[in-house]
């Protein structure tokens, strides 16, 4: 019989826990016909990141999932605000708050990268490459312009790039081959956890692999922790070893990849698994009916009620908790609640 238990909205975390978000909320301030109105982006999102794993954030656009990372990193700017909640990262035995931290950047690179959506643009385009890479490193180690050079050109050379790219301005290099300048900046540092949002988008398929083998490589080498982002569902159950199911600004379903996509248990969750196609399966996908809602002014209750056909009147009116299901299968749904 399936063990279930009721969990508080608190962190939900385990001893080999590197990251651990408890009660996050965060979302937009924005201005609608001269009126301010707040996008609800992320709601009360609990989660935990384990040391040498890749943990998947999954769900369709629009869901949180790149706001979600943003707040994780720190990179809190206006118009994004942080509501409430915690971000704990463990740093050598030693724990801090990421969302207290007042100088962000004394952990960025070194302790925690991040690989924004589309990355290839984030290059300075009237800079070359070595000075992204030299400024990086003397930002966080204590050497000269030439030493950072030589320990920029080599960590490039050890990643299978040429080191002729160090003298290149963006705009001479490919947009896979940017993809790879920008990973390469975020791994430099041997940070304990790395944040990719959609490293894949944009280039193509042979350059898609290119870019997760490199990602992947590199966490097997450092045995860091990749939290990846991307809403390709094969791509998740390719490389990760757990996902978070994210609908609406909410996580509603977290556990091991291979459980997830054999016994699925959030309502949400399945339609996302049921609208893969298969090898050898001509059966007529069904798309999800309904849209996602409208995040400045969400639903009561859950936030999937709309489009569920498991709805009840519960689920209309209050928000369903946090539900444990075995070991380390959460479930945010009023269908294993018992009452």
């Amino acid at each position: 019989m399936i063990k279930e238990e009721m969990v508080n909205r608190v962190a939900l975390a385990v001893s080999d826990t590197v990251l651990n978000v408890a009660n996050l909320t965060g979302g937009y301030s924005i201005i609608i016909n001269s009126n301010f109105a707040y996008v609800d982006a992320v709601n009360d999102v609990n989660f935990y990141a384990k040391n040498d794993e890749v943990l998947g954030i999954a769900g369709e656009s629009g869901c949180g999932k790149s706001t979600l990372l943003k707040i994780l990193y720190g990179y809190t700017k206006p118009p994004l605000i942080v509501k409430k909640g915690n971000v704990i990262l463990k740093i050598n035995e030693q724990t801090i708050d990421i969302l207290t931290l007042k100088d962000r950047t004394s952990i960025w690179w070194r302790y925690i990268s991040y690989i924004p959506q589309n990355s290839m643009n984030v290059l300075n385009p009237i800079q070359r490459i070595r000075e992204h890479f030299i400024e990086t490193i003397r930002t966080h180690i204590d050497v000269d312009i030439d030493e950072a050079y030589k320990m920029a050109r080599e960590y490039v050379e050890s990643v299978g790039l040429s080191k002729e790219i160090l003298n290149a301005y963006p705009h001479q290099l490919s947009g896979g081959m940017r993809q790879r300048v920008v990973i390469t900046l975020a791994l430099m540092l041997k940070p304990r956890v790395v944040l990719a949002d959609e490293p894949t988008t944009a280039v193509d398929v042979v350059v898609q692999r290119g870019v997760l083998q490199m990602l992947l490589d590199k966490q097997r080498e450092l045995r860091n922790t990749l939290i990846l982002v991307t809403h390709d569902m094969g791509v998740q159950a390719m490389v990760t070893n757990r996902i978070l199911i994210m609908y609406a600004g909410k996580g509603v379903e977290l556990g091991a990849t291979n459980d997830i996509f054999e016994d699925p248990l959030h309502p949400y969750t399945k339609a996302l698994i049921e609208s893969l196609p298969r090898i050898g399966d001509k059966t007529l996908r069904r798309g999800l009916a309904g849209q996602p809602p409208d995040l400045i002014n969400p639903p009561p209750g859950c936030r999937f009620h709309p489009r569920c056909s498991y709805a009840m009147d519960i689920c209309r009116r209050e928000e369903p908790p946090i539900i444990k299901i075995g070991k380390e299968r959460f479930v945010s749904c009023w269908l294993y609640v018992k009452r």
